[in-house]
């Protein structure tokens, strides 16, 4: 026995066994299809690295907040005309943003935005695997079960078929009927042929949805077909249009788009504010020749920095205030307390400002335009896939009643045919009729049903 298949059916076991048990009240070959498609997607795997690195970006956003902090120290032997001397530095630079025009917190919120954005692409990614398996699952269930009728009529039309040959070799009929006959029997092979291209079709685009090798993957028995007519959603159009402006996926990144491109431009608009900063440092320093003792003297430093932008130009404007409490000093004419001021202007060394300020701002406004026509595409779609749901279930209605109509009127036809009170080309037009119908139903079932599915990944919503 093999150890592959084995352990392949021992993880999907282990898989199905972490499902809630409500799945199972419902479709469970239909669950498990949306739920192995789920953990083997390589879209969505990318979609959970991407919210992953949004986490990161935020917390990087975050720590824009909170001082950086930098433990140093340097050590320097050199040579005097003397003798030879050493220094040391050893302490603790703070650097703390004081005012920085609201960039810090725009920019966290932008982050903060981007990490909904990636949540919601996950969402997206998913609700678009979930649709191209529920489309496959029905197409494969209607296709199945159009199969299944069409093999059984055209059993029965090739019977019919030899039967017609026998009745013209009896000459009880005539070749114009025989080709007749004939023309009845190929129609019907088509339909079925076609039918059986349609059912391994569908059962090959399942099986690439969802990254398996067979069907033979799940464990739960595919079910022969779907229900005899199709059951209505819950929910009317207008409640419908409700729920794609509150659960859209579409709307909602759009949204969050605007949100962004608002804080970006909060973070350009910073730029032309001025910001404070404010440095300090803590620590020992000293020198002496390495013939003395070195002993370090305390030595503090703060400092206040002025940053504008100024349209283009730059201002910075630093003071900075430093002291040294002396203890051990190779001569008096060290200094122990320094105020001093730096001050510099920069003409047209920031011109990126212009275009990233432009840049902001067309975004915004196109984000908002493209919400717009997010909403009216996302109305009209969910118009049309309801039209498509409302004259699929009525086709359905009106096929399932022909198909039994047209049954009983064959069943009729054999029974006279069986008293030679109707010809075998009549029966043979009968089953040809049935067909007919029942192609009609499987259609109108299929479209019924991906209509539905349309719907629910527009509204985000489980509609019946």
């Amino acid at each position: 026995m093999s150890i592959a298949p084995t352990m392949k059916k021992i993880t999907i076991i282990a898989l199905m066994l972490a499902l809630p048990v409500s799945v199972f009240a419902t479709d469970q070959f239909l669950e498990t299809c949306l739920k192995i498609g789920e953990n083997r997607d390589k879209k969505l795997a990318v979609a959970k690295e991407q919210i992953s690195l949004s986490r990161v970006r935020v917390l990087r956003a975050g720590r824009s907040f909170l001082p950086v902090l930098l433990f140093q120290r340097k050590f320097s032997r050199g040579e005097t005309k003397i003798e030879s001397y050493e220094a040391e530095e050893l302490g603790l630079r703070v650097s703390q943003p004081f005012f920085e025009g609201g960039k810090l917190r725009a920019t966290y919120r932008y982050e903060r935005f981007g990490y909904g954005v990636a949540e919601l692409n996950y969402t997206k990614f998913r609700e678009e695997l979930f649709y191209k398996a529920k489309s496959a699952y029905y197409e494969l269930l209607t296709a199945n079960m159009e199969q299944r009728r069409l093999r059984e009529t055209f059993e029965e039309i090739k019977k019919l078929e030899a039967k017609c040959r026998i009745e013209y070799t009896a000459k009880a009929i005539s070749d114009l009927d025989l080709q007749e006959s004939l023309i009845f029997s190929e129609k019907v092979e088509n339909m079925y042929r076609s039918a059986e291209m349609n059912s391994k079709l569908a059962e090959q685009k399942l099986i690439r949805v969802l990254n398996i090798n067979s069907l033979d993957d799940i464990i739960f028995p595919l079910p022969e077909g779907l229900v005899e007519y199709p059951p209505e959603i819950s929910f009317t159009l207008e409640e419908c249009r409700k729920f794609i402006r509150t659960n859209n996926i579409e709307m909602k990144i759009s949204d969050m788009q605007i949100m962004m491109a608002s804080e970006k431009k909060k973070v350009d608009q910073a730029k032309v504010i001025p910001k404070v900063a404010i440095e300090g440092t803590y620590g020992q320093s000293g020198e002496a020749f390495v013939s003395t003792p070195l002993e370090l003297a305390t030595v503090w430093t703060v400092a206040a920095k002025l940053t504008w932008g100024l349209w283009g130009n730059s201002l910075e404007v630093t003071q900075n205030q430093e002291k040294t409490i002396p203890r051990a000093i190779m001569d008096t004419s060290v200094r122990t307390d320094t105020v001093s001021y730096d001050m510099k202007f920069s003409l047209f060394d920031d011109l990126n400002y212009f275009v990233e300020s432009r840049e902001s701002d067309v975004s915004h406004k196109q984000a908002i335009a493209e919400n717009h026509e997010i909403l009216d595409k996302a109305l009209l779609e969910l118009e049309k896939f309801y039209n498509e749901y409302k004259l699929s279930l009525w086709n359905a209605r009106t096929a399932q009643t022909e198909v039994k109509v047209k049954e009983r009127k064959l069943g009729v036809l054999r029974k006279k045919n069986e008293l030679y009170e109707a010809s075998t080309m009549e029966v043979m037009d009968g089953v040809f009729k049935v067909a007919e119908s029942v192609n009609t139903y499987t259609k109108a079932l299929s479209t019924n049903y991906v209509a539905v599915c349309e719907m629910e990944k527009l509204t985000l919503m489980p509609l019946r």
